[in-house]
C-alpha cells in the first residue's frame, strides 16, 4: 500500500510518500528523486503499468486553515527508479475547482482485457 500527502495537524499539506509492507507489517519512507509535485490533500493517485508507476491528479494545497489553493497537475511517481516526473498536459484539462474529491480508474478494455494509458476521472466538488 502506498500513501501520498494529507494534510498534517497544523492544517498543513504533506507531500510524503510512505509504503507498507504487509509481510513485515512495517511502514517506510520513500526517498525520491526528481522534482516532487506541491504538498497536497484530497487528490487521487492511481497505479498504473501493472503498479510500476502512480499518476497523482489535482488535490488541495494548504498553507494554512484559511489560506488554500486547487490543483489540476498531474505527476507521475515511478516506483521502479523512485523517481517523480512532472506533466505538461494539453486537451480539455479539468478546472482546479473540480479536480478534488474525485476518484481516478485505469481504463481496462472489457472484451480484450487490455489496460490503456488513460486514466477516467470520476466525480469531484464545483
Amino acid at each position: 500500500m502506498l500513501v501520498y500527502g494529507g494534510v498534517n495537524i497544523d492544517f498543513k499539506s504533506t507531500s510524503e510518500v510512505y509504503i507498507y509492507t504487509p509481510l513485515s507489517n512495517t511502514w517506510r519512507i520513500l526517498n525520491l528523486k526528481g522534482h516532487p509535485p506541491i504538498e497536497r490533500h484530497s487528490h487521487s493517485i492511481s497505479s498504473v503499468k501493472g503498479g510500476d508507476m502512480c499518476i497523482v491528479f489535482g488535490g488541495i494545497h494548504q498553507n494554512t486553515i484559511d489560506d488554500s489553493q486547487a490543483l489540476n497537475d498531474v505527476h507521475i511517481l515511478d516506483l521502479e527508479n523512485l523517481h517523480w516526473i512532472s506533466l505538461i498536459v494539453g486537451g480539455a484539462v479539468p478546472p482546479p475547482v473540480s479536480s478534488f474529491a474525485h476518484s481516478t480508474y485505469q481504463i481496462i478494455n472489457e472484451s480484450s482485457g487490455l489496460v490503456h494509458d488513460e486514466i477516467l476521472i470520476v466525480g469531484g466538488v464545483d
